[in-house]
C-alpha cells in the first residue's frame, strides 16, 4: 500500500515539475542567455581593453626610447619636440600611460626652460581624476 502513496507523490511532483518549466522555462532559458551573454561581453570588453593597453605601451616606450638615445647630447628643441609628442600622445593614451606621458613631458618642457608648458601639465595631471592618486 505505502508504494502506491509513493508513486502517486512521484507523479504529483513530475506534473507539478513539468507545469513549473512550461510556465517558467522560458524565463529560465532566458536568464541564462543573459547571463552568458554578459560574461561574453564582459570578456570581449577585457580584451579589447588590453589591445588598447598594449598598444599604447608600445606607442609610449617608442616615443621614450627615442628620447633616452639622445642621452645628454640632447638640445632644448629637440627636448620641446619630444615633449609635444608626448603631450600629443597623452590626448588619447589610456589614464596610466596618459599620466607618465604628461610626467615625462612636463620634465622635458622644464628641463628646456618652458615653465609655463610643464606647470600646465603638472595642473593637468593634478586635476585628472583617473591619474593614479601617487601622481596627482
Amino acid at each position: 500500500m505505502v508504494d502506491i502513496f509513493d508513486e502517486i507523490a512521484g507523479d504529483l511532483r513530475a506534473e507539478r515539475t513539468a507545469a513549473l518549466l512550461r510556465r517558467y522555462g522560458g524565463v529560465f532559458i532566458a536568464a541564462a542567455l543573459l547571463v552568458l551573454l554578459g560574461v561574453a561581453g564582459d570578456e570581449l570588453w577585457q580584451s579589447y581593453q588590453a589591445r588598447q593597453d598594449a598598444a599604447a605601451a608600445g606607442k609610449f616606450l617608442a616615443l621614450t626610447q627615442q628620447i633616452d638615445t639622445l642621452g645628454g647630447g640632447i638640445t632644448n628643441l629637440q627636448r620641446i619636440s619630444n615633449a609635444q609628442a608626448l603631450a600629443s600622445f597623452a590626448i588619447g593614451a589610456p589614464a596610466g600611460y596618459r599620466s607618465l606621458a604628461d610626467l615625462r613631458a612636463a620634465g622635458l618642457f622644464a628641463a628646456a626652460g618652458q615653465t609655463d608648458a610643464a606647470e600646465g601639465l603638472w595642473n593637468t595631471i593634478s586635476g585628472d581624476s583617473g591619474a593614479d592618486p601617487l601622481l596627482r
